[in-house]
């Protein structure tokens, strides 16, 4: 029996319908209007906008994203990425392990997401890369080395709440869609 691989099924509209829903949230926030109806994301729609729409906003070396959504807030994230563009980004010890990996290897982090009162909490309770499970620290380097900008130096901390955009409230992750409140 084979297996769909993510994101086989999936189509640019999917990604559109993802955009205007973002377009719209966007919108309120600007002009500052409460609106406390719920906004559903599909679990196809945010696959399929990683895929079609998000793809050239992406951090070289990162490629096949693709999203899970489960009851209670669980959620799965994997990607390829290429662990040289990652080793290059960040100077390193001669015994720094990450000095040492190469190749495109597929990342996947699982745990679980928590939003209210306008802050989101990642908690990520497993990461593997290339099949092998390796420590949480490695996530964490990962995402500070793809998001180091000019006003967030280190990059971002996946261990720290951090505040919601477009002035969302909360962020609720069952199977297959989040509902997001604003």
């Amino acid at each position: 029996m084979t297996t769909a691989q993510p994101g086989s099924d999936l189509s640019p509209a999917d990604g559109s319908a993802l955009e205007a829903k973002i377009a719209t949230l966007v919108a309120n926030d600007q002009r500052q209007r409460q609106d406390n109806t719920p906004v559903v994301l599909e679990e196809h729609e945010i696959n399929a906008y990683l895929q079609f729409q998000a793809a050239p906003l992406l951090p070289v070396g990162v490629t096949q994203p693709h999203v899970q959504l489960d009851d209670g807030g669980q959620i799965t994230i994997q990607s390829d990425v290429d662990l040289g563009v990652v080793s290059a980004a960040t100077p390193r010890g001669p015994f720094d392990p990450m000095r040492y990996l190469r190749g495109v290897v597929p990342v996947v982090a699982m745990g679980t997401f928590d939003a209210q009162n306008g802050l989101g909490q990642l908690n990520v309770e497993s990461v593997s890369v290339g099949g092998i499970p390796v420590p949480l620290s490695v996530l964490r380097e990962l995402v500070a080395s793809y998001s180091r900008t000019e006003t967030l130096p280190d990059g971002f901390d996946v261990n720290r709440p951090f505040p919601l955009p477009y002035g969302l409230t909360s962020v609720t992750i069952d199977r297959g869609h989040a509902i997001v409140i604003q």
